[in-house]
């Protein structure tokens, strides 16, 4: 479960751990969750500085918010609140935005989601709405009376709550007259500009009266096929790329009965029998990838540029998605290209960059011949990513764990008769055992 509803568990949190009802009630009832913090805001008279000062603020603005995304997974990989950050990483994706010039925007829309990660999707729909970052992003600050801008309108049915086909371009139009005059101040707080706001009737999915833009997000969640369209996105994020059309209609009763108040939809979730029939079914996103191997070996980042390699090399730059759909996800994580990188990622957080198979009685003529050339390539790979792993603290944090413990908390049950082979073989100390077993394609799944 820790796989896929967090990032990975380790021994001693696992020993603490009675049942799987305490391991949800933890999951779902965390200690208060961290706040992201951005390191610039522009002032409030930004209009008012000298070229040179905007320039400068500018500059300052578009670096941090390159680095923003590094700053939260060194967040996920502490965090004792796992679930609302993976949450937090699912609304990420799902209410996409790309943040450049703001970080201050991103940090607060982030925080948002944060904030409502685990509880009402309705009301946190309605706040993203009012965030500085989306209405930005979607042009809904050029959403005006007597000229609106369908954009948001637009994304908030096709991505954000019913689906595309489900909808009509009047329903659109109606929808962006709803949001008109939805803006914020120079410094993200949000205001409702009533000269530019249509206060006219409007007609949108048959009914008729005069909406604002919660009027409508209210319409969208009263309709079922909301929750089912939020329950399909639900069941990829945490079981499996491929979708069951019967358990995501059991999801999306579950969520729609409850009035879109997420914990008590994923405590089913998690409850279901079927939910641990697809272990190994869920291709880790390049972040769980990431965050695994952070919680886990207390990995220390030296800089953000590590991370920041990362993340590009993998193609899930945090507040860098591809575009308003956000991240594909499944099977679009890997290809031709992505598959060998993805597969050395463990070794170069861990190992820098070497994939040492560790095997059990090599002469000792051949140990030495590896353990040249490993530190030969080990101090090449330093000088371009410099990530350190104190591995006397990893093996007292793994205490006399087992390699059958090991690979069970690590891989899913199934696994190739090549990969079999080289655990049995592989030798039983711990950075051996993590250089072998996490090098494997079966490490890719959870």
């Amino acid at each position: 479960m820790h796989r896929r509803a967090g990032f990975g568990i380790y021994p001693q949190q696992l020993a603490a751990l009675t049942s799987i009802e305490d391991a949800l009630d933890q999951l779902l009832n965390p200690k208060e969750s961290f706040i992201l913090k951005s390191a610039v805001s522009l002032p409030d008279n930004w209009r008012s500085l000298s070229s040179r000062q905007r320039q400068v603020l500018a500059k300052q603005a578009r670096e941090v918010s390159v680095t923003l995304g590094g700053k939260w997974i060194e967040e996920m990989s502490t965090t004792d609140d796992v679930l609302s950050e993976k949450m937090t990483l699912f609304w990420h994706g799902h209410f996409a935005c790309v943040i450049t010039n703001r970080p201050d925007f991103g940090v607060s829309l982030n925080n948002t989601m944060r904030k409502h990660a685990l509880g009402n999707f309705r009301r946190l729909t309605k706040a993203v709405a009012r965030e500085s970052a989306m209405l930005n992003y979607l042009n809904n600050t050029q959403n005006k009376k007597g000229s609106p801008n369908e954009n948001f309108a637009r994304e908030l049915m096709e991505l954000f709550t019913i689906g595309r086909d489900n909808y009509t371009e009047n329903d659109i139009k109606e929808a962006a007259r709803a949001f008109t005059g939805w803006g914020h101040y120079p410094t993200g707080e949000f205001v409702l500009r009533g000269s530019q706001h249509d206060f006219g009737s409007k007609t949108f999915f048959g009914k008729t009266a005069n909406f604002n833009g919660d009027d409508i997000i209210d319409i969208l969640c009263d309709d079922n096929r909301t929750a089912d369209f939020i329950a399909g996105k639900l069941f990829k994020f945490f079981v499996a790329d491929e979708p069951n059309s019967q358990q995501i209609k059991a999801l999306s009763s579950v969520l729609f009965a409850n009035d879109y108040e997420i914990r008590p939809t994923l405590k089913y979730l998690f409850s279901a029998d079927w939910f641990y029939n697809y272990a190994g079914s869920k291709i880790k996103s390049p972040v769980e990838l990431i965050v695994g191997l952070n919680r886990a070996y207390n990995v220390n980042y030296h800089g953000s540029r590590s991370l920041i390699f990362l993340q590009r090399s993998l193609s899930q730059h945090l507040f860098r998605p591809p575009n308003v759909a956000g991240w594909p996800g499944g099977k679009k994580w890997i290809d031709s290209s992505t598959m060998a990188f993805r597969m050395r990622v463990p070794a170069i957080v861990l190992n820098k960059g070497i994939i040492a198979w560790n095997v059990k009685d090599e002469p000792d003529e051949m140990v030495a011949m590896k353990t040249e050339y490993r530190d030969k390539v080990k101090k090449r790979v330093k000088d371009r990513i410099n990530i350190e792993v104190n591995w006397a603290s990893v093996t007292k944090r793994w205490g006399s764990i087992s390699p059958e413990q090991y690979v069970k908390l690590h891989l899913p049950e199934e696994r190739s008769a090549m990969a079999n082979k080289m655990i049995a073989q592989s030798r039983t100390d711990l950075a051996s055992l993590a250089s072998t077993v996490l090098s494997l394609p079966e490490y890719q799944l959870c």
